[in-house]
């Protein structure tokens, strides 16, 4: 693979890991709970229920809006990526817009008035920000999550990287990698997307793009979804290393 190729990342579960810092956010910020509470001791005293449903489920979370399945109890099982996006739809759409505009203002009170606890619950993989750094071709970022704290807590890790090189609120995330594509003139083929979401991998395949599956992150089981084509997995040593899997099914997933 050139060097050169555009590399579009998605964020949560590729570059870094916001487990504790989602958990908090979520149950602080639907509870209307005060940012003070957003703090290492506020985390050992979630509720343990909740924690076991955030952890089973964070897998199938594709937006912000998705985490308000892990508030629910006595859910049917859930097991699959469909399963988990018909508990999320038949949620009232009041209660979802209520729920996405609490954590949203949470999350930006807390950076605000916490900044440093903030960016001690979120850790980058091993080595990416350094690899990111020294990258020769164009480097993007696509994500549910908001543009600005993901350039915040980037910028404190030490990547400084202009706004449009962060495409936020994205999901799905076709229209952003046909927007990257265009701006970088070059054909789907030539542009690499890692995801470790199989549902955007599968969706990018589809579109001509090469896309990865991140083998690190928060992957959902292998029975939970993408079934109609090979999904190829690759690792964060591989991608350090600029080495790119062949597709033709050696290093494939079912």
């Amino acid at each position: 693979m050139h060097k050169k190729s555009p590399l579009v990342l998605d964020f949560d579960g590729v570059i870094c890991d916001s487990f504790n810092e989602s958990l908090l956010v979520v149950w602080n910020g639907a509870g209307s709970n005060p940012p003070v509470e957003f703090s290492v001791q506020g985390l050992g005293a979630l509720p343990p229920d909740y924690v076991e449903r955030f952890t089973r489920y964070r897998p199938y979370v594709r937006h912000l809006g998705h985490f308000l399945v892990a508030l629910l109890s006595d859910l049917p099982s859930v097991d699959t990526q469909e399963a988990f996006e018909a508990v999320y739809q038949s949620i009232d759409r009041a209660r979802k817009e209520a729920f996405i505009q609490a954590v949203s203002l949470y999350r930006q009170q807390v950076r605000q008035a916490h900044p440093a606890t903030w960016l001690q619950m979120q850790r980058c993989y091993r080595g990416i920000i350094r690899y990111l750094c020294r990258r020769e071709g164009p480097v993007y970022i696509v994500t549910a999550r908001d543009q600005a704290s993901v350039l915040q807590l980037l910028e404190n890790k030490g990547l400084i990287l202009a706004p449009e090189w962060v495409l936020g609120e994205q999901s799905p995330k076709l229209d952003a990698l046909a927007a990257i594509a265009q701006r970088e003139q070059v054909a789907p083929g030539k542009l690499i997307f890692i995801d470790d979401q199989r549902a955007n991998v599968q969706a990018a395949l589809q579109a001509g793009y090469q896309a990865y599956l991140a083998g690190w992150g928060y992957p959902a089981p292998l029975a939970s979804s993408v079934s109609t084509s090979r999904l190829v997995e690759i690792r964060l040593r591989d991608l350090l290393a600029e080495r790119f899997p062949e597709t033709n099914g050696t290093a494939s997933l079912p």
